[in-house]
Formats: structure tokens, C-alpha cells, sequence
């Protein structure tokens, strides 16, 4: 195993590491997009609608990333050019940007954890201090913009980054309909030479220090938050 060669092709896919990002990134503001959504839908408490969140909810945790990426890179294009037919139009509008279609497939998929880790951060907040708000004469907006809401996104910062930091971790699949991320890039840079023992120790490394950096990154959010809530006094 030649570690000069693993460098070099580590080196090469650092070129993809702003691709990566970009389709984690936006995957991940998709995902918190469609968690909020969720959230007030379901607090509409409509029997209907609840079960429709659920069952969403329910698919996109229980259906692997892959297929799910399959589903939404072939099938919403193929959608799009039925709806078009049926209108008379030509099937085709232009071509769907791959990147596009990953990011979509990413926050869909990711959704339902933020969903959950957004539901966690708003069960921290004790009732006792909404009670308290209620008590001192607060409206509920007040109460949820000066008490809840500052408490929850503390507590919800390290959740998101967690679920971020997986989010580039999966992106590595994207190479499988033709983006050329971390992995994607690292693979073609060892083609050549069939060494992909090398081509995957590589991507690793890539990956291992960008999950290091903004894991460091997280907790320094996290204490940050932290720092601007006052200590519960006794």
C-alpha cells in the first residue's frame, strides 16, 4: 500500500469537497424546511393530516437513502414529463441538474430525523417556565419568543450539526448518479490504476477530517448558545 499514492488521490478529491458541501448543505436546509412544515401541519391536529405526517414520516425512516436517491433522481423527471404529455406539451422541459435532484432526495430523506430532533429540543423546555411566562401576564408568542424559542434552539444545535455531519457522511452515494463529490472524484482520480483500496482509504481521510472540523465547529456553536441563557436561579 503506497501511502504517497493515497495522498495524492486525496489530494485530487479535495477538488470535490465544495460540491459535497453544497448538496449536504442544501439537503440539510431542505430537510429543516420540510421539519417545520411537518411540525405545523401536525399541529393543526386534523386526524388526516397527522396520519399523512406520520406515514411520511414513517417512509422516509424506514426506506434506505439509496432507493429513496433512485426514486427522486428517475422518478420526478418522469413525472414531470407525464404532467407535460398530458398537457401537450414536448416530454422533455430541459434536463434536471443532477445536483438538483440529490439535494431534493437529501433533505426529503433527512427530514424526518431533523423532524424528531426538532420535537426533542421543544420537550427540554420544562412547562413549568411556560406556566411561569403565563403568570407574569406573556401572550403565548411572548412566551414561546423569549422563553422556548432561545431554550430549544440551544438544545437543538448539536442535534442539527450531528444530522449535518451525517448528511456529508451519506452524500458519498451521490457518485452513483454521476456527481462528482468526494467519493466520486477520489474514484475517478484511482480508475487508471484499479488501486481503489487506496481510492477509498483516501476518501476517508476527506471525509474524516471534514467530520473532525465541524464537529469542533458544533460544540463551538453549542457554548456559544449556552453563554446567552441565564442560569436558572434557585
Amino acid at each position: 500500500m503506497d501511502v504517497l499514492y493515497i495522498l495524492s488521490l486525496a489530494t485530487q478529491a479535495l477538488a470535490a469537497v465544495p460540491t459535497t458541501l453544497v448538496l449536504s448543505f442544501g439537503g440539510m436546509l431542505l430537510a429543516v424546511a420540510i421539519a417545520a412544515l411537518l411540525h405545523l401541519l401536525r399541529a393543526s391536529r386534523l386526524p388526516v393530516v397527522t396520519q399523512l405526517v406520520d406515514l411520511f414520516l414513517l417512509i422516509t425512516r424506514s426506506v434506505p437513502l439509496l432507493i429513496q436517491l433512485f426514486i427522486v433522481f428517475y422518478g420526478i423527471p418522469a413525472v414531470v414529463s407525464t404532467i407535460r404529455l398530458s398537457r401537450g406539451l414536448p416530454a422533455s422541459g430541459g434536463r434536471w441538474p443532477e445536483l438538483l435532484l440529490v439535494i431534493i432526495a437529501f433533505g426529503l430523506s433527512t427530514s424526518a430525523n431533523v423532524f424528531h430532533n426538532m420535537r426533542a429540543a421543544r420537550l427540554s423546555v420544562p412547562n413549568e417556565q411556560i406556566e411561569a411566562a403565563f403568570s407574569v401576564g406573556m401572550t403565548k408568542s411572548q412566551a414561546f419568543s423569549r422563553i422556548v424559542l432561545p431554550q430549544a434552539l440551544s438544545a437543538l444545535i448539536r442535534p442539527l450539526g450531528n444530522t449535518f455531519i451525517t448528511v456529508i457522511k451519506a452524500s458519498s452515494i451521490a457518485y452513483f448518479v454521476s456527481v462528482k463529490d468526494i467519493m466520486g472524484a477520489a474514484r475517478i482520480a484511482g480508475a487508471p490504476a484499479f488501486r481503489f483500496i487506496e481510492v477509498y482509504i483516501g476518501a476517508a481521510l476527506i471525509y474524516w477530517a471534514l467530520s473532525l472540523l465541524l464537529g469542533r465547529v458544533v460544540l463551538w456553536a453549542e457554548k456559544r448558545a449556552r453563554a446567552y441563557l441565564v442560569p436558572a436561579r434557585n
